[in-house]
C-alpha cells in the first residue's frame, strides 16, 4: 500500500517550486528546468489523482453497505454487512460519474448513528464527483487533490481503509501535523526547514523522490528558487504510485435509493417490517435489481413492527404497539405522502413513488445509452 504522507510532501513541494520560481526568459537552462518540473508534476499529479479517485469511490461503497440497518434509505445490490472487499468488488461494475450522485444522496439522508454515513461521507462522495466536473482551469486536478488529502470520515482521516489495499497513513498524527504545517507555511523555506526542525522539537526529514531532489538542487544552483536546507532520509521512488493502473469501472447505472426499514416515527427511530409506500423491488421495472440482501420474510406484506425487547419481528411482547401500527397503516395507507401518513420529523426528506420511478427510469435510460 502507498503511504499518503510522502505523497502529500511530494505534491506540495512541487506546488511550491512552481509558485516561487523566478525564471529568466530566453535562458535555456531556466526553460529546461521549468519544462522538466512541469512534466514531472503533470505525471505525478495525474497518477495521484487516479488512485485518489478510485480509492475514494470504493470506500464509499464500503460505507454504503451499512445503510440498510443504519439509514433511512439504502442502495439495492450493494452487499449488506460482510467484508468491505465485497462492496468494493460490486462497485467496480458501476459508472462513478452517475453513482457518485446516488452516494451523495444516500450519505446526505438521515442516519441513525453518528459513526456511520452522514455529512463527512457525503463530502467524500462529492470529491469523487469533482473529478467529472467541467473546469477550464488547467490546474483543476491540483485543486481536487488539495481538497481530497484533507478528507476525513467519522473515525478520522479517510486513508485508513486497508481493505482497499491502495492508500493508507502509517502515522495519522504526523500526516495531520504536516497538513497543518503546510497551511501555515508561506514559502518553500518555511515548508521545508520548519517541518524538519521545529515539529515536536525533533527533526522530520522529507521522504520525497530523487527526481524531485534533483530538480530542487538544480533550481537552487540556477538561482530559480531560494536556498533551502533539505534533509532527506530514505528517498521514496513512488514506483507503486507511478505504475498504478487505474480501475476500469463499468458503465452500469447505480439504482436509485430505496426507502429502508428504519424511519422517524413519533419522534424516534422505529423498525418497520417492510419498506412503506414503495413497490417491491423484485417487480420494479427499469433496473436489474439482482438478488436482494433482505430476506423474503421482511419483504412480505406484514405490518408488524420490530420488537425492541427480544429483537424478533414475529414476537408478541408488545401487542399494543403492533395493533397501533396496524391501525395506523390501515387508516393512512392511502395518504398522499409519508409525512402525512407517519408524521416524520421535518428534517426527513420526502420520498414518493413517482420520484422513485423517475429515478429508476433515468437509470434504465442511462444503461441503455
Amino acid at each position: 500500500m502507498i503511504d499518503m504522507l510522502p505523497c502529500v510532501q511530494e505534491f506540495y513541494l512541487l506546488q511550491s517550486l512552481m509558485a516561487e520560481k523566478h525564471t529568466e526568459q530566453f535562458k535555456k537552462s531556466h526553460e529546461k528546468w521549468e519544462d522538466d518540473v512541469w512534466k514531472y508534476k503533470d505525471r505525478f499529479t495525474q497518477k495521484l489523482g487516479e488512485i485518489l479517485h478510485d480509492y475514494l469511490f470504493l470506500i464509499c461503497g464500503g460505507e454504503a453497505r451499512h445503510a440498510i440497518s443504519k439509514s433511512q434509505y439504502y442502495i439495492p445490490n450493494i452487499p449488506y454487512g460482510g467484508a468491505r472487499s465485497e462492496s468494493y468488488d460490486k462497485l467496480k461494475q458501476y459508472n462513478p460519474r452517475q453513482a457518485s450522485d446516488v452516494l451523495i444522496k444516500l450519505f446526505s439522508s438521515p442516519w441513525r448513528e453518528n459513526s456511520y454515513g452522514g455529512a463527512k461521507w457525503a463530502n467524500i462522495a462529492q470529491a469523487v464527483k469533482m473529478f467529472y466536473e467541467k473546469n477550464s482551469n488547467p490546474n483543476h486536478i491540483d485543486v481536487i487533490i488539495d481538497h481530497c488529502v484533507d478528507l476525513s470520515h467519522n473515525g478520522g482521516i479517510c486513508f485508513n481503509k486497508s481493505e482497499a489495499n491502495m492508500l493508507r497513513t502509517y502515522s495519522s498524527d504526523r500526516y495531520i501535523a504536516f497538513l497543518d504545517h503546510k497551511r501555515k507555511s508561506k514559502t518553500i523555506v518555511d515548508l521545508v526547514e520548519k517541518w524538519q526542525r521545529n515539529m515536536w522539537g525533533e527533526g522530520h526529514p522529507f521522504e520525497i523522490s530523487m527526481r524531485l531532489i534533483s530538480l530542487i538542487e538544480r533550481g537552487m544552483e540556477l538561482g530559480i528558487i531560494p536556498k533551502v536546507n533539505l534533509e532527506i532520509e530514505n528517498p521514496n521512488d513512488f514506483s507503486e504510485l507511478m505504475n498504478y493502473n487505474k480501475i476500469t469501472f463499468g458503465e452500469q447505472g447505480m439504482a436509485p435509493l430505496v426507502r429502508g426499514h428504519y424511519y422517524f416515527y413519533k419522534g424516534g427511530w422505529q423498525y418497520f417490517a417492510r419498506p412503506i409506500d414503495l413497490p417491491t423491488y423484485e417487480t420494479s421495472k427499469g433496473v436489474d435489481w439482482g438478488k436482494s440482501s433482505i430476506s423474503p420474510k421482511v419483504m412480505d406484506n406484514t405490518c408488524d413492527i420490530h420488537c425492541h425487547e427480544c429483537d424478533d419481528i414475529e414476537c408478541e411482547h408488545n401487542p399494543a404497539i403492533k395493533a397501533e401500527k396496524h391501525n395506523h397503516w390501515e387508516d393512512n395507507k392511502n395518504a398522499d405522502n409519508d409525512e402525512e401518513a407517519f408524521g416524520y420529523v421535518e428534517k426527513t426528506p420526502s420520498f414518493d413513488i413517482e420520484s422513485h420511478q423517475r429515478d429508476t427510469n433515468n437509470a434504465q435510460e442511462y444503461n441503455a445509452a
